[in-house]
């Protein structure tokens, strides 16, 4: 495996999310790494977190050099959203809860 994809599986496992992403329906996100990333250790990690997300998620990702890191270190940062439970959390918090969508 590639730092790469070390890193995007880091960023779909995090402790911190609130539901595994293999649940959403949206997904954003941005692969920052030095000059030594190259677009094979980004189609790499896009694998990864694609395989990972609903069979019909709407994907958008990024990829961006940073040339002040020079260390092979790569950071992925993944947005994910429409969650079946979203719906749930929307009604059960009534009219004090504003849809800003609306």
């Amino acid at each position: 495996s590639t730092s790469a994809e070390d890193a995007a599986i880091a960023a779909i496992s995090s402790p911190l999310l609130d539901a595994p992403v293999d649940e959403a329906t949206g997904v954003v996100f941005n692969i920052i790494g030095g000059e030594s990333l190259s677009l094979q250790e980004v189609d790499r990690a896009a694998r990864v977190i694609y395989d990972n997300v609903h069979e019909d998620a709407n994907v958008i990702f990024g990829a961006l050099v940073d040339e002040e890191i020079t260390d092979g270190t790569v950071s992925i940062t993944v947005l994910a959203t429409g969650f079946e439970g979203d719906r749930d959390l929307k009604s059960s918090k009534g009219s004090n809860f504003p849809d800003f969508l609306s």
